[in-house]
């Protein structure tokens, strides 16, 4: 995401807080969102960003407080239950040789 926002940065770039807020950022690790998300230049200077990124350190730092957790009186993506996974299928594909082969 912050690749596609830096591809066109005068345009982009206002809406960096609305991508964030999408991002299932309650699934990384405190020390992901700290080492990969908070230092970005471009997120420390948003204070719309700062915010999100400040609930979610909420999120993992007080569990038992999970469901106060919101942003502006709206579920955030604290909030956000992960992905139903799809069972696994496995496909087998087999086939023939139609072709003789000369002795």
């Amino acid at each position: 995401m912050l690749k596609w926002v830096k591809h066109d940065l005068d345009n982009r770039s206002e809406s960096l807080a609305e991508l964030l807020d999408l991002v299932r950022l309650n699934l990384l690790t405190v020390e992901d969102l700290i080492e990969k998300i908070e230092c970005e230049p471009l997120i420390m200077a948003n204070a719309e960003c700062n915010r999100i990124l400040h609930n979610v350190k909420n999120h993992h730092l007080m569990p038992h407080k999970r469901q106060f957790v919101k942003l502006h009186g709206v579920p955030t993506n604290c909030e956000r239950v992960p992905r139903k996974r799809i069972r696994p299928h496995a496909l087998f594909v087999c086939g023939v040789s139609t072709q003789k082969e000369s002795s």
